[in-house]
């Protein structure tokens, strides 16, 4: 039954998921105007997210065989089936992290930041990232045992003690988003107060979307991190733990889906150009999602701006 229930509303989180950020990687990649850091940091997300929303359809197919068809799930095998979605899921955490703090550097060193070169600057923010998702993967992969599982997910794939330095790290992660976010949020509206200059318009339109991206993923880190680490520090009922860890899947897969809606609803230009790609291919959206002429002919005059700037 819980299967069932969960793997349902996975269900309609993949297709919303899958089809909102394979149209983002696209629109990013066909139009020069998006490839600001922001929408790289963007790009690289969608990315990780996808490959975690289709590692999840091959969970979901374990689940539908031990519900449907007395398939047994085992620990290693979990394990090597979900090694990317680990992987995946740990860069997805830090590149939340690198957003929030890419724009906090964005307000408080405006000119020095113009002037980073771009794959030094992103292999140092990344370093720690992949630090953390090869180093769980690897930890999880060297005390890998061959227990039984109701479940196949990457907190299930892994052993308990692995699983908890997994969740305290991805916290940590969390937490530095809030005091980066916090402090871009703080500086930047000092500086809009005291109409400073040397803000630029695409970081107020980044922060724009961010506020959003970043609420929404840490209400849901939070609710999955947080709850899963509290049950493990308390030490209630095996089984118990067990179902929240497997819960937890719902608030993850939505996190996974987000980035396109809330770009499309957020951004002007993300909204323009996903509704042109969109409507390419089905075009009957064309009527369902208009572009006002006011709207095209401001996106048009600011997209020119950021280009020149």
């Amino acid at each position: 039954m819980h299967r069932i229930i969960i793997y349902s509303i996975v269900l309609v989180f993949e297709f919303f998921g899958l089809f909102g950020n394979v149209n983002l990687i696209a629109v990013i990649l066909r139009n020069k105007i998006l490839r600001s850091n922001f929408g790289y940091l963007m790009l690289c997300l969608a990315c990780f997210h996808t490959v975690c929303l289709f590692f999840e359809l091959i969970n979901m197919v374990y689940g539908v065989l031990a519900t449907f068809f007395s398939y047994r799930i085992f620990r290693s095998i979990c394990f090597h089936t979900t090694f990317p979605v680990i992987v995946s899921h740990c860069m997805q955490t830090g590149t939340i992290c690198i957003l929030s703090l890419d724009l906090f550097l964005a307000i408080a060193i405006p000119f020095r930041y113009r002037s980073f070169h771009l794959p030094l600057y992103f292999g140092c923010m990344f370093s720690v990232p992949i630090c953390y998702a090869f180093g769980i993967s690897i930890a999880a992969k060297i005390y890998l045992d061959d227990s039984e599982l109701q479940m196949c997910n990457p907190p299930s794939s892994m052993v308990p003690f692995v699983r908890q330095w997994w969740y305290e790290i991805m916290l940590t992660f969390s937490f530095l988003t809030v005091i980066f976010y916090s402090g871009a949020l703080g500086l930047l509206s000092c500086k809009i107060h005291r109409k400073s200059t040397d803000i630029r318009l695409i970081e107020r339109k980044a922060l724009k979307t961010l506020k959003v991206l970043i609420v929404i993923f840490l209400f849901t880190r939070f609710i999955s991190t947080g709850s899963a680490t509290l049950v493990q520090h308390l030490k209630i009922n095996p089984e118990t733990i067990l179902y929240i860890q497997n819960y937890n899947v719902i608030p993850a897969v939505a996190a996974y889906s987000q980035n396109a809606y809330v770009c499309f609803f957020r951004s002007e230009e993300y909204r323009r150009l996903l509704t042109e790609q969109v409507t390419m291919y089905f075009p009957c959206f064309k009527n369902a999602f208009p572009i006002k002429s006011t709207e095209r002919s401001m996106s048009m005059k600011r997209a020119t701006v950021v280009v020149k700037i």
